[in-house]
């Protein structure tokens, strides 16, 4: 059996991109290639600790670092690119929650005026048990403690834009971008629609858990340490159900895809998904031949099959 291509990228602090399009590839890859990332979480790794107000110590609009762009040979406008997400751990054991003055859904925002004041800017550093897969809220008032299952997504993935666009990292569109769905975990193929040569794919704003949107704003922020994703071209596949994608998709890799309605998530800036028609989908076939290396348990956690051993 052939070994996957790996490319193990490890950005410094001034190697993140902040758009989708207007950024220099870091590394031209083949498609099929398999990308060993680091991520930062959507406050750059800045709020460590509660004291750590996101209006005191981040920079707007320097949030959700992108690891990336990659430039994938053969990609040209029209294609689509199928980004197979295999594995995603993590980098620390605590993730950071905010509330963000005159951000989210559940105040006034600066284009959405209401009666009452804005909510006041607070921070909570959950405690991660990476070997139990678990994440622990204490509140601030009442004593109330609350453990949640890990679930690992990705709140950013995309391309750069048609049209010489250049979009910040906060906002999703056709190209993807600050989607924020929680299906964006291992075990999910991401299809794209390629706009530009070489697609310029990045991703990061790594999540321990969220639900369908960022209502307060923010998720379960948290760096990735490994990010294993594997990018394909769709001109390299024999499958026609592809061609034309002009908006992201999603599929599982058992074989079939949630043909849905695309929404705007309840935070009012990311993607939120409704399960509409399934089909197969060529391309799962096609990542299991090629990068069968990877296995996935039945939690849906992709693991390296020599780690199994």
């Amino acid at each position: 059996m052939t070994e996957p291509r790996i490319l193990t990228v490890r950005p410094g602090p001034d190697d993140y991109a902040w758009t989708f399009g207007g950024a220099p590839p870091v590394a031209r890859i083949a498609p099929g290639t398999v990308l060993d990332l680091y991520t930062e979480d959507c406050f750059a790794g800045r709020v460590r600790s509660e004291k750590d107000l996101v209006s005191e110590v981040c920079e707007f609009p320097f949030l959700n670092p992108q690891t990336g762009p990659f430039h994938i040979e053969g990609a040209e406008p029209g294609d689509t690119v199928a980004v197979h997400f295999v594995s995603v751990e993590p980098a620390r054991d605590w993730a950071a929650s905010t509330t963000v003055p005159l951000f989210g859904a559940l105040t006034s925002t600066h284009t959405t005026a209401t009666l009452q004041p804005p909510l006041p800017e607070t921070v909570w550093i959950w405690q991660l048990d990476r070997t139990r897969r678990t994440a622990l809220f204490r509140a601030h008032e009442g004593g109330i403690e609350l453990e949640l299952p890990l679930d690992p997504m990705h709140g950013t993935v995309g391309v750069a834009p048609a049209n010489l666009e250049v979009r910040s990292a906060l906002v999703p569109d056709a190209h993807g971008g600050n989607m924020d769905t929680p299906e964006m975990r291992a075990g999910v193929t991401c299809y794209l629609g390629v706009n530009v040569e070489g697609a310029l794919l990045s991703l990061g704003d790594g999540h321990a858990r969220q639900g369908e949107g960022e209502t307060c704003g923010v998720a379960v922020e948290w760096s990735w340490g490994i990010a294993e994703v594997s990018p394909e071209a769709a001109i390299s596949l024999n499958t026609s159900d592809l061609v034309g994608i002009v908006v992201p998709d999603a599929s599982h890799f058992d074989g079939w895809v949630d043909r849905g309605c695309l929404v705007v998530g309840c935070d009012g800036h990311g993607f939120g998904w409704v399960t509409g028609r399934p089909g197969p989908v060529a391309v799962v076939e096609t990542f299991d031949a090629e990068v069968r290396h990877f296995a996935f348990d039945d939690a849906g956690v992709g693991t390296s099959a020599a780690s199994r051993q």
